[in-house]
């Protein structure tokens, strides 16, 4: 025997944690069979069995007579003339009134314990014993205990011998335990999702505090709410449809937003995207004289981006957003493009704003830092986050001629922003059964590592990246690095840049384009967003379309899962005069032509 051991992969995530005290909380259980199960590969077994045999088949058949329905394998049904397909549907009603039954009891044990907590937050003692008001008295159910007995019983076993057949018992019921927690486990962190006060409020604290609704250690694995199954491909993420792992670096900061979003009983929220600075000059780059003993300073350099245009939130954030109210109703959010306020402006911006959004996402410029601002508004305070960029911006000679940047930067030089590299993070905010929201910056969508594998685990609904780029043209970069996220997981995304950084790249043979946001989302494709003539900013409406996912195994969300899309552009002329200096505004607010769909 060699390599890890079944029992050896508990104890890297569980520590000296005795595995008699597992079934209480099914996130725990859920982050050992995903570890398992994608260490060893063994989740492809779900479409992948080792024969055609009913006993090899999945699901599991949970027929009343299942001694008779083991031998009813496929080449036997076909022989007697048997609709397969038939079969498979009700052998997977079965299994997945199976698995809600025993949710249901689960979810009880867990929510009596929760209710013998005492008041200082201690854990109850060791054991199950009878719960004095009424609850399950003996654990989460025999079909858990008995999963859990089997497995305990097989933890010599070597975690890559697991695909064997002779490993297929050990397999089963890890793959079964796996579907179990993951059932048991609906809702989690997820506002108005979750009936049971108890094990609700765990969930929340514990992603609130740790980032996790797992009980182990972030160090060793993150457990996280998810919101959707991606229907392509086959991962360990195919085989959930309320919670994903994580192992990376990555910090997660989770925030359940309780304020009311304008538009949200009708499903839909109103972003007001405004594109600043509306000019960015060349001379607003320059080389800095910060220096870096790992760099050759005869081949790299570092630069210092600082526009001329001042940010000045009466003019140019309340009149812009009044002039939106105005023209579309309540704003759900405001989102400002990379780098686009300093962190005086930050401050004074989000004090102009009060509690007339939702939510606030803005890239801001620091000393040495290049972050993404986050407030995110409740009925009794503002909860503020910063997300460092994950990867430096480097410019090189094509984009110093594509810019224009040439009597600002040595173009036979490589120049780097000088941010530090800072904590990876990524701020989820989880507002409502239909939106979660997850914030990137410009190179991170361009290069995903780490943090794509905590998106894909979470499968947020909308991703919004704040990009200081050119026009977000669907052939770009930005629309093919957002076609990877909407494939898998399957969320939306939303690419913004400033109209000064659009309007400066111009390529070789091309015109300047004021196409300041790209929407992509996975059933209405790429639609380019520009900012008109005149006009200050756009409102870009989308709306949940409620559809049926289904896990690798065959399980049905019965359509809860939400997917965003486009059904309008708005753009907002205020009537006051613009800071531009290039042009005027519009008197009146008018709409983009064309439907998006």
């Amino acid at each position: 025997m060699s390599g890890k051991t079944i029992g050896e992969a508990w104890r890297e995530i569980a520590g000296e944690r005795a595995w008699q005290l597992r079934p209480a909380w099914p996130p725990d259980v859920f982050a050992f069979t995903s570890v398992v199960l994608a260490d060893s590969g063994a989740y492809r077994m779900v479409i992948s069995p080792h024969s055609e045999a009913s006993e090899h088949q999945w699901p599991p058949d949970m027929s009343p007579q299942q001694t008779d329905s083991a031998y009813d394998d496929v080449p036997r049904r076909r022989r007697r003339g048997d609709t397969v397909n038939d079969h498979a549907e009700l052998r997977r009603a079965r299994w997945q009134a199976h698995l809600n039954h025993t949710a249901r009891d689960w979810r009880a044990f867990a929510e009596s314990r929760e209710r013998r907590r005492t008041p200082s937050g201690g854990r109850p003692a060791a054991g199950v014993e009878a719960d004095p008001e009424g609850g399950p008295a003996n654990g989460p159910g025999a079909t858990i205990e008995t999963l859990c007995q089997l497995i305990e019983a097989s933890f010599d076993a070597p975690v890559a011998k697991l695909t064997d057949p002779a490993a297929w018992p050990l397999c089963r019921a890890l793959l079964e335990l796996h579907a179990h927690a993951d059932v048991a486990s609906a809702g989690f962190g997820v506002p108005g999702s979750c009936a049971e006060p108890g094990i609700g409020m765990r969930a929340r604290q514990a992603l609130l505090y740790r980032g996790t609704v797992s009980d182990f250690g972030t160090d060793r694995v993150r457990v996280l709410p998810k919101l959707r199954t991606p229907q392509t491909g086959l991962t360990i993420r195919s085989l959930s449809h309320n919670l994903g792992i994580d192992r990376s670096e990555v910090k997660v900061n989770w925030q359940t937003s309780t304020m009311l979003l304008p538009g949200e009983r009708a499903h839909e929220l109103s972003l007001l995207i405004i594109p600043w600075p509306y000019q960015v000059q060349a001379s607003d780059f320059r080389a800095s004289t910060i220096l870096d003993t790992v760099v050759d300073p005869r081949a790299f350099g570092f630069f210092e981006y600082e526009p001329t245009q001042r940010f000045d939130p009466a003019h140019n954030l309340l009149r812009v957003i009044s002039a939106a109210e105005r023209d579309v109703g309540g704003i759900s959010a405001v989102i400002l493009p990379e780098s686009s306020i300093n962190e005086a402006e930050l401050d004074a911006a989000e004090a102009a704003l009060g509690d007339r959004v939702g939510f606030f996402l803005a890239g801001v410029r620091g000393h040495r830092r290049n972050y993404a601002y986050l407030g995110v508004r409740h009925p009794s305070h503002l909860a503020r986050y910063d997300q460092d960029k994950h990867h430096r911006w480097r410019l090189d000679a094509a984009q110093i001629a594509q810019y224009g940047l040439g009597q600002s930067l040595d173009a036979n030089r490589l120049w780097w922003e000088p941010m530090r590299v800072r904590q990876r993070e990524i701020n989820f905010v989880c507002a409502n059964p239909w939106l979660c929201m997850a914030p990137l910056i410009c190179e991170d969508l361009a290069r995903p590592d780490p943090v794509a594998d905590v998106i894909r685990a979470v499968g947020p609904n909308l991703v919004i990246a704040l990009l200081m780029d050119g026009p977000q043209l669907s052939a770009r970069w930005p629309g093919r690095y957002a076609s990877v996220l909407a494939d898998d997981p399957g969320s939306s995304i939303l690419t913004v840049t400033s109209l000064g950084m659009a309007l400066r790249s111009v390529p070789p043979g091309m015109t300047p384009r004021r196409t300041v946001a790209l929407w992509k989302d996975p059933a209405e494709g790429a639609r380019e967003i520009d900012l008109d003539p005149g006009a200050d900013a756009v409102v870009v409406t989308v709306a949940a379309e409620f559809v049926e996912e289904f896990t690798a195994d065959g399980r049905s969300d019965h359509g809860a899962a939400v997917r965003l899309v486009l059904t309008g552009v708005q753009q907002v002329f205020a009537p006051e005069p613009s800071s531009r200096a290039d042009e005027a505004p519009g008197a009146a607010s008018k709409p983009s032509d064309g439907h998006p769909r």
